[in-house]
């Protein structure tokens, strides 16, 4: 199973299949959860527990409601709730996410993030006092940021505050917070490595052509200037996007 060969679908209520590429969020996080062992090992279990190999193509159900799919029963459901509880805990992300598991158990599917309400990574939440702050921090399994909001501070000044400065925010929380090998290493800039594939396949550039077009958009990414770097990003993302779990090991 990779990432390609994955149904990246708009709904499930009616089932229907996305018509634009997936986001690439959704990209990365399935070529996450299919490098993952265990991931693989419950589809093949669960397939033969409920005879379906190959799993089932999701195409025929289009406009059918996913909870009127008959196969999918109570009993069936129960393991994979357990699983993607565990899944969820092990990748650092929360929300419903057996659904997500059902399908691609059973269809090789999988709900676009950009339309799946239950994904988020953690939750915000407010904390008020120093002491629950203390131990709130203390038991937060992950590293986390923090803004500090003085007690006459109103809503407009907040949310004017929080634009002003989001940029500054998320690029410290992507160089500091996450523990995600992905995020931390070669495909950190899923962007940049996507758009090198694009215009090797779709634009038929040679590396030596990518790397001058690269150059002349990003002047300031000395990186994209060195051909041999172009080049290993572009097989790193395929192996990624084809075989996620050797990725891992590459």
């Amino acid at each position: 199973m990779n990432v390609k060969g994955i149904t990246i679908l708009k709904s499930i209520n009616p089932i229907t299949l996305l018509d634009t590429p997936p986001s690439k969020k959704t990209t990365l996080l399935l070529a996450m959860i299919l490098q993952e062992p265990q991931m693989l090992t419950f589809i093949e279990t669960m397939r033969q527990h409920t005879k379906f190999p190959e799993g089932t193509v999701l195409k025929e159900f289009v406009g059918v409601n996913f909870s009127e799919i008959s196969l999918l029963n109570e009993v069936i459901l129960i393991p994979i709730q357990m699983f993607s509880d565990m899944l969820c805990t092990q990748l650092g992300i929360t929300g419903d996410f057996k659904t997500q598991i059902a399908l691609l158990v059973f269809f090789n599917a999988f709900i676009d993030l950009d339309y799946f309400e239950g994904f988020i990574t953690k939750p915000v939440e407010f904390v008020l006092g120093k002491a629950n702050i203390a131990a709130a921090t203390h038991n937060y399994s992950n590293e986390i940021g923090a803004i500090f909001i003085p007690y006459d501070t109103n809503q407009t000044q907040f949310i004017k505050w929080v634009k002003q400065n989001w940029s500054k925010i998320q690029k410290q929380m992507d160089d500091n917070l996450t523990t995600n090998p992905y995020q931390l290493g070669s495909f950190k800039n899923i962007d940049l490595s996507l758009e090198i594939i694009e215009l090797k396949e779709k634009k038929k550039m040679s590396f030596s052509k990518i790397a001058s077009h690269l150059y002349k958009k990003y002047p300031n990414d000395e990186r994209v200037l060195n051909e041999e770097w172009v080049k290993k990003n572009y097989y790193s993302m395929k192996l990624l996007l084809a075989a996620p779990q050797l990725a891992k090991k590459a």
